[in-house]
């Protein structure tokens, strides 16, 4: 079960940071919702709680990233 959680949110972040370097909206928007999709399931195959703590810094992380890439 940690295996599969640890690769599943290996992939989210992946995603979260080629989500981030994309120009075009439409792409952005879908990598974004299938990172999401693998974040969820690392969710629940997560048995180790502070999991949680890192996806919602990877979030907050990839806000401020969007946000960075938009002023520039």
């Amino acid at each position: 079960m940690l295996v599969s959680s640890l690769i599943a949110l290996e992939f989210s972040i992946a995603l979260f940071l080629v989500s981030a370097k994309i120009a075009n909206q439409i792409w952005q928007m879908l990598a974004t919702l299938i990172a999401l999709f693998y974040l969820g399931i690392s969710f629940i195959f997560s048995p180790v709680p502070i999991e949680v703590m890192i996806a919602i810094a990877l979030l907050n992380t990839t806000k401020q990233i969007h946000i960075l890439n938009h002023n520039n």
